[in-house]
């Protein structure tokens, strides 16, 4: 099996230059899509900076590309920290159901995926394509994928200290501990 992973097209974005949006540069990702596996990872959307409308609105092309070329494929959805309340919400809601009606997580989620507008969203959008979401992980073979901001180099660099589950990877310790005490 073969899979192309895409990250951060942050359709909605304030800049405007949503560089996906472009036919120029979809015809240029368009030989790439033949595989089996498209895994969207995280912030296929920027609603920090846009509306839901005006972020699918700039999706539009991708999806349409996505649809014609993924027939009978699998699209993978990881949120990002720019869009992953479409997810969580879902989980949320997920939670007070359970709650409220006293009814079994498997049931509720079934049901909740047949009206999770998210979900029937991508669906209607992706026609004939198999769509998962997922958060904040998922794994393709024995890789596992998940959006850069859990470990984020950006914030380490500028100073800040990572939480204690960082602070375990072997990757983000070995250059908190250097800085940590360098002043040692």
């Amino acid at each position: 099996m073969r899979a192309l992973v895409i990250s951060d097209t942050h359709f909605g974005a304030w800049t405007g230059e949503d560089i996906l949006r472009e036919p120029e540069t979809l015809a240029l990702l368009e030989p790439q899509l033949d595989v089996d596996e498209v895994i969207l990872l995280g912030d296929m959307f920027d609603f920090m900076f846009s509306s839901i409308r005006d972020a699918f609105g700039a999706a539009e092309g991708l999806l349409e590309l996505l649809r014609a070329k993924l027939q009978g494929k699998r699209f993978v959805f990881l949120a990002g920290n720019h869009d992953h309340h479409l997810v969580v919400r879902e989980t949320e809601e997920l939670l007070c159901l359970e709650l409220a009606s006293g009814k079994s997580r498997q049931e509720l989620a079934d049901e909740l995926n047949r009206t999770s507008f998210f979900r029937v969203l991508l669906e209607r959008r992706l026609a004939g394509v198999d769509v998962d979401i997922r958060y904040p992980t998922y794994t393709f073979g024995d890789v596992l994928c998940t959006h850069g901001h859990y470990l984020d180099f950006h914030a380490r660099r500028g100073g800040a200290v990572p939480g204690p589950a960082a602070r375990q990877s072997p990757l983000v310790n070995r250059g908190w501990r250097a800085r940590a005490h360098a002043d040692d």
